[in-house]
């Protein structure tokens, strides 16, 4: 049997070791994996359906309700020179459909004018939400003035925040 040289020996583990660092970072990744669908599945309580529920009531809230809402609220100050003092006034005139004013996941709305919470812009600022739906139970729905915006010519960006997050954030 020959005998290896010293170089011939540090090829070889030098191999070794990169198959060995290389199983590491795949076992890495699968845990990773296994971890993020442990943390979905805590999130979700264990109720994917539940959660693809609340996911399309969020999409329609964003789209159908919140948009709406916040852009009859710039219609409403190009006529009037400001915001409403209450979201609810913009129904009849600036929001035809009142069902509007309600989050789709909302479920008690009795005696209420909105699901949403509204806070009226203050002149000169964008900065805060103008409207915000807590309804639903992985995140919250926000909308806010675009930086680039002026009052009556709104760009509304729609903003979403995970509601674990917000509880880690105190």
């Amino acid at each position: 049997m020959r005998q290896q040289s010293a170089s011939e020996f540090q090829r070889q583990n030098s191999r070794r070791l990169w198959v060995a660092v290389l199983f590491l970072i795949a076992l890495l990744v699968v845990g990773l994996g296994l971890f993020a669908y442990v943390v979905a599945a805590f999130v979700t309580s264990g109720n994917p359906r539940a959660l693809v529920t609340d996911l399309r009531q969020a999409s329609e809230c964003t789209q159908s309700h919140l948009k709406l809402t916040a852009e009859a609220a710039d219609r409403y100050y190009r006529d009037k020179g400001e915001y409403p003092e209450r979201i609810g006034d913009l129904h009849p005139m600036y929001l035809e459909n009142r069902g509007a004013l309600f989050c789709p996941a909302d479920n008690d709305r009795a005696g209420k004018d909105t699901s949403f919470e509204y806070h009226r812009p203050e002149p000169g600022r964008t900065a805060g939400a103008v409207l915000a739906c807590d309804h639903h139970a992985q995140m919250r729905l926000e909308v806010r003035m675009g930086k680039d915006s002026r009052p009556g010519f709104t760009r509304w960006e729609i903003r979403t925040v995970a509601k674990l997050a917000r509880a880690v954030d105190g």
